[in-house]
């Protein structure tokens, strides 16, 4: 399980992991992140892989499928490598299209067995564009009340939409799109569904007011 929780900051305010160095940005993200691993993963730190902008404007979440531990194929590869497309694209080539990088990401990973889901946002300015491909999440809670949150896509009860080798779903043709104009200090919570199965998002909510953010 993968957990994100970003805040919109002014630049001269925002304390950045990773570390930001000579971005032209206004606006960033201040992330923070937890892996929880579930115990007996064929990789004992788990399926899941997640990617922070070294802009600070752009977060992702990749929820590597666990049934293909059942043909002895390491479930975090593929995600893994998704991810590091992902980085790839954003940080290095400059794409800013949250679908857009997730299908550069989809086509540069199919010689890896594997599949995986996708949730991304990108700030641009003060406005969040995102992306999402499968069970994974993002909410957007501003005052205690969540404003925007992502849907789940599923074939079928624990079959969610995929990407991968052998897959016939892209980001292109499945993936869901989001935009909202966000305000200093709105927490965005993102995460695979072993965060989102395992809690109600009231739940989520309310733990906010028991952390110091």
């Amino acid at each position: 399980m993968f957990t994100l929780f970003p805040r919109l900051s002014k630049k001269d305010t925002v304390l950045c992991y990773p570390p930001v160095q000579g971005t032209t940005h206004e606006y960033l993200l201040d992330a923070a992140v937890a892996c929880l691993p579930q115990p007996g993963k064929m990789n004992k730190n788990g399926e899941d892989a997640f990617f922070v902008s070294v802009k600070s404007t752009s977060i992702g979440v990749f929820d590597g499928v666990g049934g293909w531990a059942e043909l002895n194929v390491d479930p975090s590869a593929y995600s893994n490598k998704f991810c590091q497309e992902v980085q790839k694209c954003y940080d290095m080539e400059g794409i800013e299209d949250p679908i857009a990088v997730l299908q550069r990401a989809d086509e540069e990973s199919v010689e890896v067995l594997g599949s995986s889901t996708a949730c991304l946002v990108i700030l641009k300015s003060k406005t969040l564009w995102g992306a999402n491909v499968g069970d994974s999440k993002f909410i957007v809670v501003r005052s205690g009340e969540v404003i925007l949150q992502s849907k789940e896509q599923q074939v079928e009860w624990n079959v969610p939409f995929q990407m991968g080798k052998k897959s016939t779903i892209h980001p292109k043709t499945h993936g869901d799109r989001y935009q909202l104009d966000l305000e200093i200090n709105d927490l965005i919570i993102m995460g695979s569904d072993g965060l989102f199965d395992n809690l109600f998002i009231t739940e989520i909510v309310s733990l906010l007011d028991k952390v110091s953010l």
